[in-house]
C-alpha cells in the first residue's frame, strides 16, 4: 500500500480550458494557504521552461490570473503539443500541483475543450549502488517527471527492499531534495543481492521500477585492498631484482672483456721472453756439445 504524501494546506489548481489555440488566453485560478506567494512554472513538450512567474494569493486564500496569450506556434519554445503547468506554494514547498494542457492549431481541433482527454506519461529513473558495504546506510534516489517536465509534489513514493532471506522492507519516508527528486536510504545487516523495487503513483498514473544492490563485509574490501598492495609490492620487487640481474650481467661481460684484453697484454709479454729462453737453451746445448768432443 502506498503511503499519500499529506500537504498541510490544499493547494487547489483550475485552468480555464484544456486546449488551446493561437490568441486563446491560458487562465488560471483557485485557491490556497491565506497571504501566500505561487511559483508558477509552464514547461513546453520538450521539457524545457518557458515561462515562470509569481502570484500572490489574497486574504481569503483566493487566487486568479491570466498568465499568457498563446501566439503563433514556432520551432523554440511554444510548439504544438502538450505542456505541463506547475503551481508551487512558497509557503509550503511540499504543496504542489501540475496540470497538462494541449496547445495546437485551430484545424485540429475537433472535440470540446472539456471533452478532450490530454495523455499524461509518467517517467521514473531509479538510482542506486551496485555496491554497498554491511551495517552502512544506502542510498535509493528517485527522478520522477510527468511529461518530461520534473513533478512536483509527487502523491505517493514507495519502496520495497527484498534481503537475500527473502524478508520485505517497506520505505516510504522519501524526502524532497530537489525537482522531481526524491531520496531514502536503508541499512542491511545481512551480506547478498538486494532487491528494491520502487513504486510511484501520482493521479491516476503509477509506475515502477527494479535494481539490485550487492552487499558485502567491508572487511573483504580491506582484505581486497590488502592483496592489491601486496601485488603492487611483488611487481617493484621483481622488476628491481630484473634490474639488478640486468645490472650483473654487464658486470660479468665488462670484467670478461677486462680478462680477455689482459691475457692478450700478458701473452704479447710473454712471447719475446719465451724466445730468448729459447735462444739460452740452444746455445747451452751448443756450448755442452763442444765440451764433450
Amino acid at each position: 500500500m502506498l503511503l499519500t504524501i499529506n500537504h498541510a494546506y490544499a493547494l487547489e489548481l483550475e485552468l480555464n480550458q484544456k486546449v488551446f489555440t493561437p490568441n486563446d488566453k491560458l487562465v488560471i485560478f483557485g485557491t490556497s494557504v491565506p497571504k501566500d506567494s505561487l511559483i508558477i512554472s509552464l514547461f513546453n513538450p520538450t521539457g524545457n521552461l518557458i515561462y515562470r512567474t509569481q502570484l500572490d494569493v489574497g486574504a481569503n486564500g483566493e487566487f486568479a490570473s491570466i498568465l499568457l496569450r498563446w501566439p503563433e506556434p514556432d520551432e523554440d519554445k511554444f510548439r504544438v503539443g502538450t505542456y505541463t503547468l506547475i503551481v508551487t506554494s512558497s509557503i509550503n514547498p511540499d504543496s504542489s500541483v501540475s496540470e497538462a494542457l494541449v496547445y495546437q492549431l485551430q484545424a485540429e481541433k475537433q472535440v470540446k475543450d472539456t471533452s478532450m482527454q490530454i495523455e499524461k506519461r509518467l517517467d521514473l529513473d531509479l538510482s542506486i549502488p551496485s555496491t554497498a558495504n554491511i551495517d552502512k546506510e544506502i542510498p535509493i534516489l528517485a527522478h520522477v517527471s510527468l511529461n518530461d517536465a520534473p513533478l512536483i509534489g509527487l502523491e505517493a513514493i514507495e519502496a520495497n527492499v527484498i534481503y537475500p532471506d527473502n524478508r520485505v522492507l517497506t520505505i516510504n519516508n522519501f524526502t524532497a531534495i530537489g525537482d522531481g527528486l526524491y531520496e531514502t536510504r536503508f541499512t542491511s545487516n545481512i551480506t547478498g543481492y538486494h532487491t528494491i523495487i520502487l513504486n510511484v503513483k501520482h493521479q491516476e498514473l503509477s509506475i515502477s521500477k527494479a535494481s539490485i544492490v550487492d552487499v558485502v563485509r567491508e572487511a573483504q574490501n580491506d582484505q581486497l585492498q590488502e592483496l592489491a598492495t601486496k601485488i603492487d609490492s611483488l611487481n617493484i620487487k621483481i622488476t628491481n631484482d630484473t634490474n639488478n640481474i640486468n645490472n650483473n650481467v654487464n658486470t660479468i661481460k665488462e670484467s670478461i672483456n677486462d680478462m680477455t684484453s689482459a691475457i692478450g697484454q700478458l701473452t704479447s709479454l710473454l712471447l719475446p721472453i719465451v724466445g730468448m729462453i729459447a735462444i739460452i737453451v740452444a746455445l747451452q746445448a751448443t756450448i755442452l756439445a763442444k765440451r764433450n768432443k
